[in-house]
């Protein structure tokens, strides 16, 4: 009942602030605000240039919105983020769902919004997204069963460490099949981007890999792989959708000034919406609107992740842990070459 009450009045405050210009939203600054809101982003390799001016037109509408200067710092992966929000250097982040949860558990954020869907009763649901296991098309295995029984001979590929849909829920989902990957699989390596993990995979670099289900449907969808350049031996549940989240630290009123903010994006500012389709073609299924998230909801995952058998990174606050950064960078220092082709894969026609 609470629930439909809430998402009664955050339907209501859409009506009421729609109707509004943007110059209108944005309201006096309380003086506990800091003076600026630092935001880290993870670029990611697929059209990259254009992500980019996408996040400076958000960038400008919370600005706007919020009432303070919002300022945007590119990180090189979900790690240099963490430690960051830990130093208070950055304020505010968007990134993997385990990266998140990581940070929670490190450097204390809070989750704000995540894309989701709002119901015809005005109540709301978050979306998701699947991770993978897969295999090139003609790779002589058919099922993870396979690949534990030739696993000597096997070369596996995630993504980040931190990463949810190429690391923590593949790795969860070998391990409860029986499959250690750090002692059945002759070699795993780390690739750093869901991108560099489709081609390695298609290519055969490796014999198989786990990653984001939607970055593949993504090149599919616009003609750059085939469906059938894969093969799938595993699908995961439904994933949660990657957090706004931002430090504890931050004064309570800014924080909710940021949530509303991104619930009300794509009413005040639907061409933000119109942009976020054709840069993410297929992100339709992850949600349509920012909806609110709180820490609880993301329990099931954590439970997960605590339960994998050699994942440290959510044991204990002892600052970033830097497992298998050594084999990550050697793997991609093989790797250029490919990237290079990748890239051109998916540049923009």
């Amino acid at each position: 009942m609470m629930k439909l009450i809430h998402s009664a009045l955050f339907l209501l405050s859409v009506v009421l602030l729609a109707s509004c210009s943007k110059e209108q939203v944005a309201n006096n600054v309380p003086e506990d605000w800091p003076k600026s809101l630092k935001w880290a982003y993870t670029p990611s390799p697929e059209m990259p240039e254009e992500r980019l001016n996408f996040r400076k037109e958000v960038q400008a509408y919370l600005s706007k919105y919020i009432g303070i200067p919002v300022k945007l710092y590119e990180t090189s992966s979900y790690g240099p983020t963490i430690e960051a929000m830990r130093s208070s250097k950055i304020d505010m982040a968007t990134g993997s769902t385990f990266a998140f949860m990581i940070a929670a558990e490190k450097a204390e954020v809070e989750p704000l919004a995540v894309r989701g869907f709002i119901n015809d009763d005005g109540s709301y649901r978050t979306g998701g997204y699947h991770s993978i296991i897969a295999v090139p098309a003609n790779s002589p295995y058919n099922s993870l069963e396979d690949l534990k029984k030739h696993g000597s001979e096997i070369t596996f590929s995630f993504v980040d460490a931190s990463s949810t849909s190429g690391h923590l829920i593949p790795r969860g989902g070998l391990e409860e099949n029986g499959i250690d990957p750090d002692e059945v699989f002759k070699r795993v390596v780390f690739t750093q981007h869901h991108l560099n993990s489709v081609m390695t995979i298609i290519s055969g670099k490796v014999d198989a890999g786990g990653v984001n289900y939607t970055q593949f449907s993504r090149l599919v969808a616009k003609g750059k792989v085939e469906e059938s350049d894969i093969k799938i031996l595993w699908r995961s549940p439904p994933i949660l959708n990657s957090p706004v989240y931002v430090r504890n630290a931050l004064p309570r009123s800014l924080k909710e000034k940021i949530r509303e903010a991104y619930m009300n994006m794509y009413f005040i500012a639907p061409e933000l919406r119109e942009r976020r389709r054709e840069l993410y073609p297929t992100s339709e299924q992850w949600g349509i609107h920012y909806v609110p998230v709180y820490d609880h909801m993301f329990d099931e995952l954590r439970s997960l992740a605590k339960n994998v058998k050699t994942m440290f990174l959510l044991e204990g606050r002892t600052g970033l842990n830097d497992w298998n950064e050594e084999k990550r960078i050697a793997f991609l220092e093989d790797q250029k070459a490919l990237n290079e082709t990748s890239l051109a894969l998916i540049a923009p026609n």
